[in-house]
């Protein structure tokens, strides 16, 4: 009844195999290609971030012509020192996934280093993006 031997053999790679897993493409293959991806975005907004952070913490330092300033860029009397600090932990979220996507591309191009170090750079990743979100939910805060 029906031809169930074919169902036996036909295996897609189990996990830790490394190979196909069903889905698009090669697992090795779309993690490279997802963390590239993942590495230009953050190369290009963290200079966004940095200058941000820059700009706030120096017209925290300005004295009473900073305060003004930040007034009229802000809208709010807190000062700038808080967006100063939002900005710098999307920068550091920014910094922390660019390792962590570099570090995934060479572990995963290493043949034999795609299944515990790659863990590491995807917890790596993990907290990158948490760090990121923290300081985005900061500034809307802040916004609000």
């Amino acid at each position: 009844m029906g031809n169930s031997s074919s169902k036996k053999n036909n295996k897609k790679g189990g996990k830790g195999s490394g190979g196909d897993d069903g889905c698009i493409g090669n697992r090795r293959v779309r993690t490279i290609i997802l963390s590239i991806l993942l590495a230009v975005f953050f190369v290009f907004a963290a200079p966004y971030a940095q200058g941000s952070e820059e700009i706030f913490r120096d017209l925290a330092d300005a004295g009473i012509l900073g305060e003004a300033a930040c007034l009229l860029l802000t809208l709010q009397t807190d000062g700038c020192e808080e967006w100063a600090n939002a900005w710098a932990f999307v920068f550091a979220g920014a910094m922390i996934c660019i390792v962590g996507a570099i570090a995934a591309v060479l572990l995963f191009l290493i043949p034999n280093c795609d299944d515990k170090l790659g863990r590491v750079a995807g917890f790596v990743l993990i907290v990158g993006g948490i760090v990121y979100m923290i300081g985005w939910i900061w500034l809307i805060a802040l916004t609000r």
